[in-house]
């Protein structure tokens, strides 16, 4: 996933399902996107999958098998059977890939943001059900906040569970409380992440007029 608050929650997701007692997990799939066979920094493997080292933020490296979507279907399909499956997001390729080469009992898809098939910000506003919301109605979506929860249940037209998990994003699955930010005294000016609608830009533009002396940058 793009962002390292993307990559910080999968990685935290990892960290966290290996340390866990009763929990084996069977296999992580990186699907590579970016890179080719040839010409690129990172070539992608010439046949099949490729068995890498996965380095966690925050705990020990993790095999995965890292490939493109074909390799990754075309190997790991009627192989995989789990009790669950997890993509870290909530795009068409990697849930189609998921659906497609792990045979699980519950599929989830964690959801960091609005960047969805559905809802007023969707570039697939149609009548028919594109492929992507149908692969969507299939899973679970770990939504990294209420508004996002209830944004997917209305505007998938409740064809889609969603379920509460702060730690889809933010926090990166710390317990509560125990990793306290430290107060910040230094500093003259108001910093907007990636501002856009869902995150409130139409408020943010109010409070800078109203506040004519703070610096937003």
């Amino acid at each position: 996933p793009t962002g390292n608050g993307r990559r910080f929650a999968a990685q935290a997701l990892i960290r966290e399902l290996v340390a866990a007692e009763g929990v084996d997990l069977v296999a992580i799939l990186v699907c590579d996107s970016k890179n080719g066979q040839d010409g690129s920094r990172w070539p992608l493997p010439l046949h099949g999958p490729q068995r890498v080292l996965l380095e966690i933020r925050g705990g020990a490296p993790v095999i995965a098998w890292r490939g493109s979507f074909e390799q990754l279907l075309g190997s790991m399909a009627g192989e995989l059977q789990v009790d669950a499956a997890i993509s870290i997001q909530a795009r068409a390729t990697s849930v189609e890939l998921m659906l497609g080469a792990v045979s699980a009992k519950n599929y989830y898809a964690m959801g960091h943001d609005y960047n969805l098939a559905f809802g007023p910000w969707s570039a697939e506003i149609q009548e028919v059900p594109s492929r992507h919301q149908q692969l969507l109605r299939r899973v679970v979506m770990l939504c990294t906040s209420e508004h996002l929860a209830r944004f997917v249940d209305k505007w998938s037209g409740h064809t889609v569970r969603a379920e509460l998990c702060y730690c889809a994003d933010y926090g990166y699955f710390d317990e509560p409380g125990s990793s306290e930010p430290e107060p910040c005294f230094e500093g003259e000016c108001v910093t907007f992440i990636s501002p856009c609608p869902p995150k409130g830009l139409a408020i943010v533009l109010r409070l800078a007029l109203m506040l004519p002396r703070t610096k937003f940058l």
